[in-house]
């Protein structure tokens, strides 16, 4: 059996959707969940290959291997990976920034934005963007995926800073969020069964 990690998320449908179609085989155990689950998962070795964090990958590059060339990434906006304010995201310094427990990558994201290109050191914490929030007084919330479409439909929030613009616009360069990587000891005993997820 091959147990494969997918992000279960609105904006990963077109490709999720179409792999399960074209591609999927009855051997194969799909496990969805966000992103910062799959990553435990990897590394734990409870899956054998799936989306995972770019921040996953980079923290264990010996471990995985990046399969094909598929990716979740964007050159400019992404749409789905916001930082939400009451404040001009500039003016967060010593306030307390809630990043979602759903995202590794992005977390490493936001921090880069506010404190490198924006020169600020808000407080962070780590919950559960529509959870509760044991009265601290939050000024803005990383979301990501459905969390990220749903609060900016509900227009809570005056500043809403897209991060992959951000980067793109202080970089000139795209941001990958989540590769298909897949266990190098899986790999060396599957490779056949790792290609035709691929």
């Amino acid at each position: 059996m091959v147990r494969i990690g997918m992000v279960n998320y609105i904006n990963t449908a077109p490709i999720y959707e179409v792999w399960k179609e074209r591609v999927r085989q009855p051997d194969w155990h799909v496990i969805e969940a966000p992103p910062s689950t799959l990553n435990r998962m990897l590394a734990a070795d409870e899956l054998d290959l799936g989306f995972v964090s770019s921040y996953e990958y980079a923290a264990r590059p010996a471990r995985y291997r990046i399969l094909a060339d598929l990716s979740i990434s964007a050159t400019g906006p992404v749409g789905s990976v916001f930082l939400f304010s009451m404040v001009p995201p500039a003016e967060l310094q010593g306030r307390v920034v809630l990043l979602t427990g759903q995202s590794d990558t992005s977390v490493c994201l936001v921090r880069l934005v506010l404190e490198e290109f924006l020169g600020v050191a808000p407080a962070y914490v780590r919950g559960e963007v529509f959870g509760a929030h044991d009265g601290a007084e939050i000024s803005a919330v990383l979301a990501i995926g459905d969390e990220a479409l749903r609060l900016r439909q509900e227009d809570r929030y005056p500043f809403c800073l897209d991060l992959g613009e951000a980067w793109h616009r202080n970089t000139g360069l795209p941001f990958v969020f989540a590769v298909c990587a897949v266990r190098e000891e899986f790999l060396a005993a599957n490779a056949d069964a790792a290609r035709a997820v691929g």
